[in-house]
């Protein structure tokens, strides 16, 4: 009987914060996943806003060379 009681007393508030922990953990995961998605959303839009710049700079250079002639 003395068993069965110390088993309760130990088993119970172990779930209890494991319970808590796999929350926490769970909450965290989603929260740097939210933070990368984030993040590789800048990093596209300034992916996207370079090769705009490159196109644009490579228009440029062939109508100066239209007009130098070459």
């Amino acid at each position: 009987m003395v068993a069965a009681l110390t088993v309760e007393a130990v088993a119970i508030p172990l779930i209890a914060i494991s319970f808590t922990s796999v929350i926490g953990l769970m909450t965290w995961m989603v929260r740097e996943l939210s933070r990368i998605s984030t993040t590789l959303s800048v990093m596209g839009e300034r992916h996207s806003n370079i090769v705009q710049r490159i196109d644009d700079l490579e228009d440029d250079h062939k109508l100066i060379l239209r007009k130098v002639g070459v």
